[in-house]
């Protein structure tokens, strides 16, 4: 059986008993060959020899090694490189330009726009819960506005300025301790020392 890693998780099979070469039957059942005719076997079926024993073991290893990989990895699909030389890249959806005000944004990360004069945005977010740490940051030069507050709740969060943006403003955010959500295939592991607040490391 060729591995199904990374993609899928393989579903290995286990030897009933040691020693006799042994068979998967039309029942689902695991015995070895001497207990019933052979004839009762299809031709779907395969052995559970030590060989493809070992066979498909060392299929998963390689394939779970070559998904890490080794140190200071060039391989840019390895774990190992996406720590070191990807920085944190989480799922996100940045609020355009002109775009003010409370937005609706379920990704772990984003950005959303204060206008002039605005002290509070409430983001509604199906990651957050009460429990969660959300980070902020004003990404625009305004000469006012300090991030005071954000305050998370079940499904939303509330970012509050200390004081009223002079012009339009940008304020990144980041979830950490998320309500759990269904698994991205882009969402990546999080390293911890180089933190990015949008969707392109700088």
């Amino acid at each position: 059986m060729p591995t199904n890693f990374p993609t899928a998780i393989d579903a290995f099979v286990n030897p009933s008993q040691a020693g006799a070469a042994e068979f998967i039957w039309t029942d689902g059942s695991i015995r070895s060959a001497e207990q019933e005719p052979a004839t009762i076997l299809v031709a779907a079926n395969v052995a559970l020899t030590q060989t493809r024993q070992h066979t498909d073991k060392n299929d998963a290893i390689a394939a779970l090694q070559a998904k890490v990989g080794i140190n200071d990895s060039a391989v840019t699909t390895s774990i190992d490189y996406q720590l070191k030389a990807g920085g944190l890249r989480l799922n996100a959806t940045n609020t355009a330009s002109g775009v003010t005000g409370d937005q609706t944004i379920n990704n772990p990360s984003g950005t959303v726009n204060f206008a002039a004069t605005a002290t509070t945005i409430v983001v509604t977010n199906s990651l957050v819960a009460a429990t969660s740490i959300v980070l902020a940051v004003v990404r625009t030069n305004d000469t006012t506005a300090v991030i005071k507050s954000v305050v998370p709740a079940a499904g939303s969060f509330t970012i509050r300025l200390n004081a009223a943006a002079t012009a339009e403003t940008s304020v990144g955010f980041i979830v950490f301790n998320g309500a759990v959500a269904a698994p991205s295939s882009t969402r990546k592991i999080i390293p911890f020392g180089l933190v990015y607040l949008s969707t392109s490391p700088p």
